[in-house]
Order: C-alpha cells, then sequence, then structure tokens
C-alpha cells in the first residue's frame, strides 16, 4: 500500500548539505583564530604582555614642576646663611630678658628652584619659660594661622600694612604680628602672656 505524506511532513533532503557546508566553514573559522593565537604567544609569552629584550631604568626620572618635601634643620645663623635664598636680617631690639637662640630652624631645598619654599626660624627666650620667635619665608600667605576665636587688628609696621592678632583658647594666650617686607613674609608670635602688641611692633619695625 502506497502512502503518500503530506508536503510538511516529507523529510528535508537538504539538511545533510547544510550541515557539511556549516562545519567546514567553523573549520576553517577555527584555523584562522588557531594561527593568531600563536602568533600573539609567540610575542607575549602566553601572558598578554609584550616581552622586551633590555630592562629600563627608572634612576633619574622626575616629574617637572615637582619638589621634594625637606624637614626642618636645625643649624647655626652661619649655616643658614649659606643655604637660604633670601639674607638674615634681625630685629636691632628685643624686649628686656629675651635673649636669641644660638641654633636656628631652616626649611631649604638642596637645589631650590624659582617657587620652592623656604623658611627661617628665629626664637628668643628669657628665664620665665615665655618665648618670641620670628619667622621668614617665601610662603604666599602672609596671614598668622588662627587655630581659635581671636582678635585682629590692622597696624603699619615701617609704611607696610600688617595685622596684630591675639588668640586665645587652645593652649595659652598668643599674640602673632603678620607682615611682608621686601617679597618676603614675616611673622612674629609671643606665647607665655610678658608680652604686648606694643612689644612685637617695636620689635618689627627694628628689623632693618
Amino acid at each position: 500500500m502506497n502512502v503518500t505524506l503530506p508536503e510538511s511532513r516529507r523529510p528535508a533532503r537538504a539538511m545533510p548539505a547544510l550541515a557539511v557546508f556549516a562545519a567546514l566553514a567553523l573549520g576553517l573559522s577555527a584555523t584562522a583564530c588557531g594561527g593568531q593565537a600563536a602568533s600573539t604567544d609567540d610575542d607575549t609569552g602566553g601572558s598578554g604582555w609584550v616581552v622586551l629584550d633590555e630592562d629600563i631604568s627608572l634612576d633619574g626620572l622626575r616629574v617637572e614642576g615637582a619638589s621634594e618635601p625637606v624637614a626642618p634643620a636645625q643649624m647655626s645663623q652661619a649655616e643658614a646663611a649659606a643655604v637660604l635664598p633670601f639674607a638674615i636680617e634681625l630685629p636691632a631690639w628685643a624686649p628686656d630678658g629675651f635673649v636669641l637662640n644660638e641654633l636656628v630652624e631652616v626649611v631649604a631645598p638642596e637645589q631650590p628652584r624659582a617657587g620652592d619654599y623656604a623658611s627661617l626660624i628665629l626664637t628668643w627666650q628669657d628665664g620665665e619659660g615665655a618665648d618670641v620667635q620670628l619667622q621668614v619665608s617665601t610662603a604666599a600667605d602672609s596671614q598668622p594661622h588662627v587655630g581659635a576665636a581671636g582678635l585682629g587688628q590692622e597696624v603699619t609696621i615701617n609704611g607696610q600694612p600688617g595685622t596684630l592678632l591675639e588668640t586665645q583658647g587652645f593652649g595659652p594666650a598668643r599674640l602673632s604680628l603678620a607682615w611682608t617686607r621686601a617679597g618676603l613674609n614675616y611673622r612674629l608670635t609671643a606665647t607665655g602672656g610678658t608680652l604686648a602688641g606694643t612689644d612685637l611692633l617695636r620689635m618689627a619695625e627694628s628689623i632693618a
């Protein structure tokens, strides 16, 4: 008995040919990719990194415009004068009983460049533990750093504007006098409560 199947139920005779074509296409693609991967492995050692034939030294490399931080150092005034980019000028007057320490504190780069920070701190002390510090620096900020509430007063030091500030709060009361002179920033700071603002003004005005 002959049975005729509907057209939709007949086996697709084209399927074997399509399967063979697909297999050939996949084989060619795998061969191409395998050759490229082998070439990459030969160049990079299989790690994905490019292998250099020689070492590269990083010694001597530096970022332009960057300066190494410099720690403060104690030294004599003569030693400070030799490393600072500005001349040391001392006040001609100091309050009675206050004696200038022989050692000063200096921040100065070994190989200074334009714009580098440099500073000098001189300290006068009396027998009661009070002290006065004079800081001279090339920093841009000439105003005293305030860590507590304070009362500021605008003053004049040899024709130059300045600020006299009395701070109270954290620690003992402190007087600060800040001004600019000859392109440098000056700050006098007194602790111990034995000096008045007029003492700092007189001391500042006595700098030649």
